[in-house]
């Protein structure tokens, strides 16, 4: 499957995650020489030492041979507990955590009590800084890569990497010398732990320091993840009750300062835990605002940042279907490791591919000041929250009152852009497109020429954007790879006797259906989502035309152009910033310094240049008028009757149109009608999913719920209808998205939350605390939900 070299393996493969021009534009020139955009994919698990040339006992014990002959580059000084207790901040920690303990119980005027809690507090945090520590040992580095590759021969086809990727970040080194890199990675996988460790070992880079949950802190797996550069992170970093813990904050925030400041090399997940439904998840920020104020403060020069983005063809360590379908998630133990790695070492995953974004200095970031992000124009009534960092989590490690405002929003800014920067520098794999087709344009199946067909003409169509993809060779050969690893539990094929005439013999041909039941539906989409990334702008745009259409597109199909479907420019543009505005917290659709109107203005031209949108030429002034009142007027009435089909009607939508409206008439092909439908289909099941949960949101009205008990509710509502027929796609049916819904809420200043005995109580703003204020907010989304 996998060709490398030549064509498939050579300088035609688009080079993915260049800097961004507004934000880095300095690092954009400066760390891409176009030589390296054109060296093309590697496979690491096809070393050099199995090469011809090489001698036969090179040849016979090659693993050996290649891992024996890496560099492996570390920082000569090591990182001692006194270097970290000594700092001021963790001394300061350690005062106010004994004022408070001593206030706590009455204590306060007695010396012998200040010594005993001194002490025990010093003995705490000596235990904290030793089971957070790690050192990288050379000799398990080595011994990992030996076994690795060993390992995942067993159970991957390829680990694919882009040299240039990987140049790029040796060449910002060199330019940089001393200068920490900060790797940020999208998590898919426990294998993502060791995978970039792996990848910069085989390839001369500096291996880093991982943080990782301590739920990995486990028997065996533990000790072996710290030996190859893991430190362990409190998955809760306060107690239960909400009261923050000062003296872990101070000496987690002051290991990773130390640890940069000697020159370490530093990898966090951006996202915090791994995706539940295939989509990033919204930024977790607080060990990135770590290495934010480590530069402030002056403790290093700089750091270069490399978002990282992790393609499987099929997932190692399982799915997250449970968790979706709301429940609780199962901890981490040595037993299902071991469970875990066996199931894994006896199937088959295909391939997996690594890609590094352009490294791009943190100094040129936080010096250019685009951020936030301007907001779309909104839908009238509902106010985006002023917090800047309202769609990422955990802004701040150490707390609201000790950063300020500006630090808060660019770090803030700085998480949203790695996130987006990582998730569109991801390549997209074969069972991912495959997924992609069978779940949007041939949910109720087709044959296997057919599904070519399609998988071919949207391969060219994503590598014309610039987006490369996983996988090489034959487009049958693919497809029935890609169809075998999804395996029968997601795609069924089935072989059928066609009659072939008169004179012809029946023809065979095989039928493959995707499987659509729940719960498998629900894993399906999780591979459809890693394709649907590059695409998402355009589903939003297509979701939003279609909205505004009150014909049946059967209709319009080689009907040429007509007065009955027309649409304004501004008009479009405008429902579709709102719809991106609706689905931002569930898709990544620009990044915080780029206007949304500018990113859809692309699928938009997109649509002119292929003529389903064709511009009215040459109408007099009032005949020009007279089409943008029935326009306007039209969509007025679709969504005034969407109002009175929901349960809560109140009020209307106008988007308004300037005097001068550019209108176009929409014409549509078989291929480009049958486009619109496989584009709008993929942001319909989120749609259908935020529209419920609007829709559930009376159910606070007077009252607050945990809102793990409101996504319950939400699920059940969402599963009955799925039972009526009232919904169409089982993958609505997604706690992640309920969740999503939420956020967007909270943003928008319809609900508020507050944390209580471990649980996260949420209830209606004063402004929405009522059926009409919700009835409303269910109009504004109803219209898209077609």
């Amino acid at each position: 499957m996998i060709q490398l070299g030549g064509r498939d393996g050579g300088g035609d493969r688009p080079y993915m995650g260049g800097c961004c021009p507004r934000c880095t534009p300095h690092s954009k020139k400066a760390h891409l020489d176009p030589q390296v955009m054109q060296l093309g994919i590697r496979n690491l698990l096809r070393v050099n030492t199995m090469d011809p040339d090489r001698s036969f006992l090179v040849r016979t014990f090659c693993f050996i041979s290649h891992t024996a002959t890496r560099e492996i580059r570390q920082p000569k000084a090591d990182i001692s507990n006194q270097a970290v207790l000594d700092t001021d901040a963790v001394q300061l920690a350690l005062e106010q955590s004994v004022e408070m303990e001593l206030e706590s119980r009455g204590l306060t005027e007695s010396p012998e009590a200040d010594q005993l809690v001194r002490r025990v507090l010093y003995a705490r945090a000596e235990a904290i800084l030793t089971g957070m520590r790690t050192t990288i040992s050379t000799v398990m580095l080595r011994f990992s890569t030996w076994a690795l590759l060993h390992l995942l021969r067993c159970m991957l086809g390829s680990v694919l990497v882009h040299k240039g990727q990987l140049e790029a970040v040796k060449q910002a080194q060199r330019a940089s010398p001393g200068t920490p890199v900060i790797f940020l990675p999208l998590h898919k996988s426990h294998l993502d732990y060791i995978l970039l460790s792996f990848v910069c070992t085989n390839y001369g880079i500096q291996a880093p320091l991982v943080a990782a949950g301590d739920n990995l802190r486990i028997p065996l797996f533990g000790p072996l993840l710290s030996r190859l550069g893991a430190f362990f992170v409190k998955r809760r970093l306060d107690t239960a009750s909400g009261r923050k813990d000062l003296l872990y904050r101070a000496i987690l925030q002051n290991y990773m300062e130390v640890a940069l400041a000697r020159g370490y090399n530093m990898e966090f997940f951006i996202e915090g835990g791994r995706s539940r439904n295939g989509r990033p998840r919204p930024p977790k920020a607080g060990l990135l605002s770590v290495v934010v104020h480590a530069f402030n403060q002056q403790r290093i020069d700089d750091a270069l940042l490399v978002p990282v983005g992790v393609s499987y063809d099929r997932i190692i360590d399982g799915n997250f279907i449970g968790e979706q379908l709301g429940r609780p998630k199962q901890g981490e133990s040595v037993a299902a490791a071991v469970r875990a790695i066996w199931a894994v070492l006896r199937g088959r995953h295909g391939s997996v591919r690594l890609d590094l974004a352009q490294p791009f200095k943190l100094s040129e970031f936080l010096s250019t000041g685009r951020y936030p992000r301007p907001a779309p124009p909104l839908l009238d009534s509902v106010p985006l929250s002023s917090s800047p960092d309202s769609n990422s989590s955990g802004s701040s490690l150490f707390g609201l009152d000790q950063v300020d405002l500006q630090q808060r929003s660019a770090v803030s800014a700085l998480a949203q852009h790695v996130l987006y920067d990582a998730a569109s520098c991801c390549a997209v794999m074969s069972t991912q497109l495959v997924a992609l087709l069978l779940l949007h344009r041939f949910r109720s199946g087709c044959t296997l020429s057919a599904l070519t067909n399609a998988f071919g003409k949207t391969r060219d169509d994503l590598r014309t954007r610039r987006v490369d993809v996983g996988f090489t060779g034959e487009t049958g050969d693919v497809v029935r790879s890609a169809v075998s690893l999804l395996g029968p539990g997601l795609v069924t094929e089935e072989r059928l006797q066609m009659s072939g005439g008169p004179d012809r013999p029946p023809l065979e041909v095989t039928f493959v259906r995707p499987v659509t039941i729940l719960p498998n539906v629900l894993e399906l989409a999780y591979y459809s989502h890693g394709a649907s990334q590059p695409l998402g702008v355009d589903a939003v745009l297509a979701a939003s035309l279609l909205s505004l259409l009150t014909v049946d597109l059967a209709a319009l199909v080689d009907a040429g152009p007509t007065r009955d479907c027309e649409v304004g420019q501004h008009q479009l543009l405008t429902a579709a910033a709102h719809l991106a505005d609706l689905l931002s917290d569930e898709l990544l659709l620009a990044p915080p310094c780029r206007p949304i109107e500018d990113a859809l203005t692309e699928p938009f031209n997109r649509l002119t240049s292929a003529e389903v949108l064709v511009s009215v030429q040459d109408k007099p002034a009032n005949e020009s008028e007279e089409w943008a009142s029935r326009a306007f007027a039209r969509f007025r009435d679709q969504t005034e009757q969407a109002d009175s089909e929901s349960d809560y009607s109140d009020g209307d939508t106008d988007f308004g149109h300037p005097a001068n409206e550019t209108f176009y008439m929409v014409q549509l092909t078989a291929d480009s009608r049958e486009q619109l439908l496989f584009l709008q289909s993929q942001v319909a099941p989120v749609i259908d999913t935020y529209y419920i949960t609007a829709c559930c949101l009376h159910r606070l009205v007077g009252q607050e719920l945990a809102e793990q008990d409101f996504v319950l509710d939400v699920l059940y509502e969402i599963k009955n209808k799925l039972m009526l027929g009232m919904l169409a796609y089982g993958e609505s049916l997604s706690a992640e998205t309920i969740r999503s819904a939420l956020r967007t809420f909270r943003r928008w200043g319809v609900l508020d939350s507050f944390d209580q005995d471990g649980l996260r109580l949420i209830y209606l703003s004063r402004q929405y605390d009522g059926d009409q204020p919700l009835g409303r907010l269910v109009a504004r989304i109803l219209p898209f939900k077609k």
